[in-house]
């Protein structure tokens, strides 16, 4: 895992807080076909860590834009990992949330194989 896990704090006190005022540490991008597994084992480690992050666990339908929830979750998200499996290349979700965050963001995509 990248160096900057390592250099937070714990503040589990402060993370409900924390997420109403300055958003999440990290967004996670994954493909439930082939990421989840990952996904879950990453938001843990992450948030063990003191970091916060978002991971969507509901079922989206391809197609469907982006829910509002989703777009603020990236806007406001520091960093953004995306799980890159063989799912998450050909996910139009995953497409859709990276787009996203490149249109607020230049830096902060952690790809992770």
């Amino acid at each position: 895992m990248a160096n900057w896990i390592h250099s937070v704090t714990r503040a589990s006190s402060l993370r409900s807080p924390a997420r109403l005022l300055f958003g999440f540490d990290v967004f996670i991008s994954y493909a439930r076909s082939d990421g989840t597994t990952y996904a879950e084992f990453l938001e843990a480690k992450l948030e063990g860590a003191g970091f916060t992050v978002f991971r969507d666990k509901r079922e989206l339908n391809a197609g469907d834009p982006l829910s509002q929830a989703i777009v603020k979750a990236i806007r406001r998200s520091k960093r953004f990992a995306l799980v890159d499996t063989v799912g998450a290349r050909n996910s139009d979700w995953v497409a859709k949330e990276v787009e996203t965050f490149l249109q607020f963001r230049k830096q902060g995509l952690i790809q992770i194989r």
